[in-house]
């Protein structure tokens, strides 16, 4: 966690702070719903090397409308990329006399919290007034924990005594959970000041994950989900049985030697493929993209791409496939272009116990995001195999002492397709 600044040295509210965003972040910024059009054109606007300028406020509602941003999509890399842009912030917001309620936490968990002014305008847009002036009390949440995450919250000393005795529990299944409201904000704002306030960039995996759970289960319990639809989401997302399915090969062009992936997906609209790809290659979900069949563009409404780019998110594989498609195109960061080809090798008929998507065969490594595309990747490599190149240090760090072009584990790819 930065240092704090004395307080005659705190920010003023309305000077105007720089926020430095990369490509990637700045792509985050302007295909959220929940940023302001006037905070996205100043982004945009905004010079490539340059710090974009925000009032604290500014950055209090960007800090909010993006929170609303993680919360409410499945996308799982869409929410680390926008909790980079979280962190830049709150590390500003760390230096604002105002932002000090947040450190503060939950000072007796056994009472009802003490809440930040922002998690109360939260709780009213979901639930209204507080619950002292509401006649029914909200419905509790059912949450899903593993024997891991069960004892990692046991282990967090600002988790309070009923949930504790509640999760005291010896079985190494996974167990179902009523919480109440009170419970899952203990437990939220516990996790948020483990995953926040100490500043560690590498948080462990099972704090993630039950954020994923509590955040799933309140949303299912804000709207009237029911039990069967609830574990109905939890099988899913262990795997999905299919009617079809296919195999397919991806690419990425200009690669030498190739780098590509073999998986197989069940039938799909092209958003999901997007994802599938996206997992399988290594990419990091940063940046814009578009599918392409015959000069017929597919992509993400959200972009506001040209006119004439049709909707992925109501378009079907089956239905490119049944119109004739072997063969297209896949565009990843139209800065850096990085173009891929989809081979539609086979058609399946899955047997019921088959699970989709999963790789089945993948060679070398995915480069890194914003390094030039494929010619300035190669460049990259060749720096970094030459000591005596001019940018020989350059690349090291921007690659890592470690990478490895030919690395490939299909083991690791699978692990995160079944999340």
């Amino acid at each position: 966690m930065p240092r704090k600044r004395p307080v005659d040295e705190m920010i003023d509210d309305d000077e105007p702070v720089g926020l430095r965003l990369p490509a990637s972040e700045r792509d985050v910024m302007v295909t959220s719903r929940h940023v302001p059009d006037s905070m996205q054109n100043r982004i945009r606007n905004a010079p490539a090397r340059e710090a974009v300028p925000f009032t604290i406020e500014e950055l209090e509602d960007l800090h909010r409308g993006l929170t609303f941003d993680a919360d409410q999509t499945d996308d799982k890399k869409r929410i680390q990329a926008v909790r980079k842009v979280l962190r830049k912030i709150e590390e500003i917001l760390e230096e604002d006399d105002g932002f000090d309620e947040y450190e503060r936490g939950l000072e007796d968990c056994d009472e009802e919290p003490h809440l930040p002014a922002i998690a109360l305008e939260v709780l009213k847009g979901l639930f209204g007034s507080p619950s002292s002036e509401r006649e029914e009390a909200p419905p509790p949440c059912q949450v899903i924990l593993t024997a891991t995450q069960r004892e990692t919250l046991r282990r967090m000393e600002t988790v309070s005594v009923d949930i504790h005795k509640m999760l005291d529990v010896e079985s190494a299944d996974e167990l179902e959970f009523s919480f109440t409201l009170r419970q899952v904000l203990v437990i939220g704002m516990a996790i948020w000041e483990s995953l926040v306030l100490s500043g560690d960039r590498d948080p462990a995996q099972p704090l993630w994950e039950i954020a994923q759970q509590i955040g799933g289960c309140l949303l299912a319990t804000i709207e009237g989900a029911t039990d069967e639809e609830a574990d109905k989401r939890h099988q899913q997302s262990k795997g999905t049985a299919a009617a079809v399915a296919y195999q397919l090969k991806i690419t990425l062009e200009g690669s030498k030697p190739a780098i590509w992936r073999r998986v197989l997906v069940a039938d799909c609209t092209l958003d999901v493929l997007h994802q599938i790809i996206q997992t399988a290659m290594g990419w990091t979900d940063s940046h814009l993209h578009m599918f392409d069949y015959n000069g017929v563009q597919f992509s993400d409404p959200r972009c506001e791409l040209d006119e004439g780019v049709y909707d992925e998110t109501q378009t079907y594989l089956s239905e490119l496939v049944a119109d004739g498609c072997a063969k297209l195109r896949y565009c990843y960061d139209f800065g850096d272009n990085w173009l891929h080809t989809i081979k539609i090798e086979k058609t399946l008929e899955p047997k019921p116990s088959d699970r989709f998507p999963v790789c089945i065969k993948g060679v070398g490594a995915c480069p890194p995001d914003d390094c030039g595309g494929i010619w300035g990747y190669g460049e990259f490599l060749d720096a970094a195999r030459d000591p005596n190149h001019e940018r020989h240090d350059e690349s090291i760090e921007w690659l890592g002492e470690d990478f490895d072009p030919a690395y490939f584990d299909l083991d690791e790819v699978n692990a995160v397709l079944a999340q």
